[in-house]
């Protein structure tokens, strides 16, 4: 196998890649939708088995899927393609649905933000109300509309500035500014008096839910969903590495800083939700109705407020970037098409997919991609490279010759008959438990 295409552009250092990947796992997803779904899934239980599967699953898989885009410096459609031919080509095509249907719906909860923190320096109306406000205005499908819209203009931006000029110099920015404002959130709560509770049930697990196949599933949907594993995040961001990039140690400080931040982002909302006596089930709401009820009960209400709604709005874009730039990289290499041409085409399918979001629920659709779509996906990777081009060849082609951690024989077991069997299972768990939502 040799580079499909040479002609990109490329990251211009190390810590920009670590930060931009960083970006692209971190997102919503360690600040809104982890602590909504520890909160779903029994705390300290489902935290351990996420933290688990980010190790034993996410790690050997996310080495071999960057490899294999740093190896054809291309996206999935020619990625694939130089495996199995014409189908994975297809199947690649297929594959940049899954981020760009993420966007759709990732839009919304990124213009709620916005909202917020427009509101929050306008006095923070919210603080009365929380739950009447938020239903007033999610609600009010015209203005949450044109704040998803709103929101979207900010990522297309970002991408129109290409790999090093748009994402890496974003990510630059708000990546330390997001950790730096998490670590303040963190301290913060965990000072408040009788905290403990909270902090019990975010910690300690009950091993007894770890019996519910369900709790599992979310898990792996969340860890997936928490790095990029699967719809070609990992591969695209990986294609645009030098042939000299530390793979393993690289991507597992950013797995690592990742774990990190999604228990930081954790630490900075469960425990506070259940000192306070707040509903923990509030679901897809839980920042925007609970959070408000928890900032109005701490010193400097508003500060934190602000500075919570900032740093979630810059996970938010970080992810958005990628969701749109997994999309776009697939389309400019499988279809070698002017690349600012598909920026603003991909913007436009996304802003009619965002609108339509706006009007439906959501939920099941946020279901069906985050754990249908990125198990299936993950599923397919791994079983490609693991089985058919050969977990063996990976690690000493693709990992060991440029990394500083060498993969042994063991990386082969475990990818092939720990990572692949488990992927497999969570897949077709997950989409027993999709059709079951109806």
């Amino acid at each position: 196998m040799s580079n499909v295409s040479n002609n990109r552009d490329s990251w211009g250092s190390r810590i920009g890649y670590i930060l931009s990947t960083l970006g692209m796992a971190v997102g919503l997803g360690a600040m809104w939708r982890f602590p909504m779904v520890v909160a779903q899934n029994g705390g300290g239980a489902f935290v351990l088995a996420f933290a688990l599967i980010t190790i034993i699953i996410v790690l050997p898989a996310g080495w071999a899927e960057i490899g294999l885009g740093r190896k054809t410096k291309a996206g999935s459609v020619q990625a694939f393609g130089s495996i199995i031919g014409k189908p994975g080509e297809k199947i690649g095509y297929l594959m940049s649905l899954v981020p760009l249907g993420l966007n759709m719906y990732y839009l919304i909860i990124m213009g709620y933000v916005l909202y917020y923190i427009v509101q929050t320096l306008a006095g923070a109306p919210f603080m009365v109300d929380p739950t009447g406000f938020f239903n007033a205005f999610s609600s009010n499908r015209v203005q949450a509309t044109l704040w998803s819209l709103i929101s979207l203009v900010f990522v297309t931006i970002t991408n129109l500035g290409g790999i090093k000029k748009g994402i890496e110099r974003a990510c630059k920015v708000m990546l330390p500014v997001l950790f730096i404002i998490l670590v303040i959130m963190a301290i913060r709560i965990m000072t408040l008096p009788g905290i403990a509770e909270g902090i019990e049930f975010y910690v300690k697990p009950d091993f007894s839910l770890w019996k519910d196949p369900n709790l599992w599933i979310t898990a792996s949907g969340m860890a997936l969903f928490a790095i990029g594993l699967g719809p070609a995040f990992l591969l695209v961001y990986g294609s645009y590495l030098d042939d000299k990039a530390d793979v393993t140690f690289d991507f597992a400080t950013v797995a690592s800083w990742n774990l990190t931040t999604c228990l930081l982002g954790g630490f900075a909302t469960i425990p506070a939700v259940i000192l306070f006596g707040l509903d923990l089930q509030t679901g897809p709401g839980l920042v925007f109705t609970v959070l408000p009820e928890v900032f109005k009960q701490m010193p400097g209400t508003l500060f934190f407020a602000l500075i919570y709604f900032v740093a979630l709005f810059f996970a938010g874009l970080s992810s958005g970037i990628a969701n749109m730039e997994a999309t776009v990289t697939v389309w400019v290499d499988g279809k070698k098409l002017d690349r600012k041409k598909v920026v603003l085409t991909v913007a436009a399918i996304t802003a009619v997919g965002t609108i339509i979001c706006n009007y439906f629920d959501y939920t099941k659709f946020d279901y069906f991609i985050a754990n249908v779509g990125y198990n299936l996906s993950a599923s397919f990777i791994a079983i490609l490279l693991a089985w058919k081009f050969g977990a063996k060849r990976v690690h000493e082609e693709w990992l060991n010759p440029t990394s500083r951690i060498k993969l042994g024989n063991w990386y082969d077991v475990v990818y092939k008959y720990i990572v692949v069997p488990v992927l497999l299972y969570f897949t077709v768990s997950s989409i027993i438990g999709f059709v079951q939502l109806f």
